[in-house]
């Protein structure tokens, strides 16, 4: 009987352990799948990381967002820089995607898209990093925005809002000057810091302390002339650049490129198959406090570091410049 038995008991272990196996390489399957529906959208190779894997859409630098509409097959995604309206326009299109406002006062801010809740979105839509859709076989409708800002009232815009001292009447030659941060904002040291390192300027020993960690806007304008490496600079003061398109990797790709004013026309326009409610965007950002006016030679100063902008982004000059 033994020499029966033995036989039974191998064949009996091998198929457990084959059973074992096939059941654990499913258990694996289950792990690796990503958390979207597949029946809804048929994932190929480009979309297996899913959207919180940051995959950018060129120009790099942008904020590169893309909403995948109800059916999987209908794409929009979009750029936008720091200081072009970003805060903005997420609160918008946010509010669009789920029907509520945003309105957490911390963070995660409204721009970390990529952490904005799985559910509440319009069934059978979800978001990604737009670089995953860029060779999508997928997709058979893209449309993507580019927002752009006036080169000069943004670089004003950002004085105001991340660099100014508590004067901006002031100049930074006036005799017994005593500089005073007016500034909460916690990335205003890491734009000045930019500022000094990539227009190879020493930074002033005053520096070190906090509060005196701000700008005049002739210091400003001197700086930025200085900057040898521009795309180096931080974000808020780094120079746009035009939406390149390569209509051969991209023929399914449509492209508008406009001001934050004029992006709820267009997406307002948009048929109901998107799933989009309508969406106003409202200005958060000052460019100016009181009657501060810049002096003739900063604003020549400042079109002279813009017009490569002007020129790449194929946009009017700022009637500020249109004397220079």
């Amino acid at each position: 009987s033994m020499r029966i038995s033995c036989p039974c008991a191998i064949t009996l272990f091998l198929l457990f352990h084959c059973y074992y196996l096939a059941n654990l390489e499913k258990t694996n399957q289950r792990q690796k799948t990503p958390l979207v529906n597949h029946e809804v959208f048929p994932l190929s190779n480009n979309f297996q990381e899913f959207d919180l894997k940051e995959k950018r859409f060129p120009p790099n630098g942008d904020s590169d967002l893309a909403y995948i509409a109800p059916g999987g097959n209908v794409a929009l995604s979009f750029s936008i820089c720091a200081k072009c309206g970003s805060t903005s326009f997420y609160k918008a299109i946010f509010e669009a995607i789920y029907g509520y406002k945003f309105n957490a006062m911390g963070p995660p801010w409204v721009h970390s898209w990529m952490k904005w809740p799985k559910s509440g979105r319009p069934a059978g839509s979800f978001l990604l990093y737009a670089g995953h859709i860029e060779n999508s076989t997928v997709i058979s409708t893209w449309k993507h925005y580019h927002v752009y800002r006036d080169p000069v009232d943004r670089y004003i815009s950002a004085f105001f809002s991340k660099l100014r001292c508590c004067d901006p009447q002031q100049e930074s030659n006036t005799s017994g000057i005593n500089r005073s941060k007016c500034m909460g904002d916690k990335g205003t040291d890491g734009i000045i810091k930019s500022l000094f390192k990539q227009s190879g300027t020493p930074t002033p020993a005053s520096f070190e302390r906090e509060n005196e960690r701000c700008l005049y806007f002739d210091e400003f304008i001197d700086l930025i002339q200085q900057v040898t490496s521009p795309l180096e600079l931080d974000i808020h003061v780094r120079p746009q650049r035009p939406l390149k398109v390569n209509t051969a990797r991209n023929s399914q790709r449509r492209s508008w490129m406009g001001k934050i004013s004029e992006i709820a026309f267009e997406l307002n326009s948009l048929p109901p198959k998107f799933g989009l409610r309508p969406i106003t965007v409202q200005k958060t950002h000052g460019t100016n406090i009181g009657n501060w006016k810049p002096t003739q030679n900063e604003i020549q100063g400042l079109c002279n570091f813009t017009a490569p902008e002007y020129s790449g982004l194929e946009i009017p000059l700022n009637q500020k410049c249109s004397k220079w």
